[in-house]
């Protein structure tokens, strides 16, 4: 017996739906996959550009730690040469106070790591006195009397010359 088909629009009625439920599924899975590839191309975008910015950053800082080496550098050149101006202040300040009643300098040299005194004393009991605080002071080199004469006036003169230098490692 042959089977015949009494209701004909439920068949197509099913195929319909079937249609529609794949047209969905596979409007759905496309959606899917543009989706997920739109978001990976929009993550790898924010990850390079994060990157870029790192680089940057990187890039800056170094410069930074450039610029504050080269300020560190300029600024310890500058305090070394400060220091060379302030010493032979400062030891011609000490000079003027360590010397005694009786001696007169007439001229000092300074060329480092030389210092020559030049000057006259009233008797060599005041100049060994004097040498003898010249040594004791942490400022000035240790001093050697290379000259002494007297000379014969009114009243008598030692003339001397006092020369030293500082170690290398002072």
């Amino acid at each position: 017996m042959e089977r015949v088909n009494l209701l004909p629009w439920r068949q197509a009625s099913t195929r319909r739906r079937y249609r529609a439920w794949n047209v969905r599924a596979g409007t759905l899975l496309i959606s899917l996959l543009s989706l997920s590839i739109g978001a990976d191309w929009l993550l790898h975008h924010l990850i390079q550009q994060q990157q870029q910015r790192w680089q940057l950053a990187h890039q800056q800082s170094q410069q930074q730690q450039a610029q504050q080496a080269a300020i560190q550098a300029l600024r310890l050149e500058s305090d070394q040469q400060w220091q060379r101006y302030q010493q032979p202040l400062q030891l011609l300040e000490q000079l003027s106070r360590l010397i005694p009643a009786g001696i007169y300098l007439q001229r000092w040299h300074w060329q480092p790591p030389r210092l020559t005194l030049q000057g006259s004393a009233l008797s060599y009991s005041v100049l060994a006195e004097f040498i003898e605080t010249l040594h004791h002071d942490p400022l000035i080199p240790p001093l050697q009397l290379s000259q002494a004469t007297t000379e014969e006036s009114q009243q008598a003169m030692i003339q001397f010359c006092l020369q030293g230098s500082w170690l290398e490692d002072r």
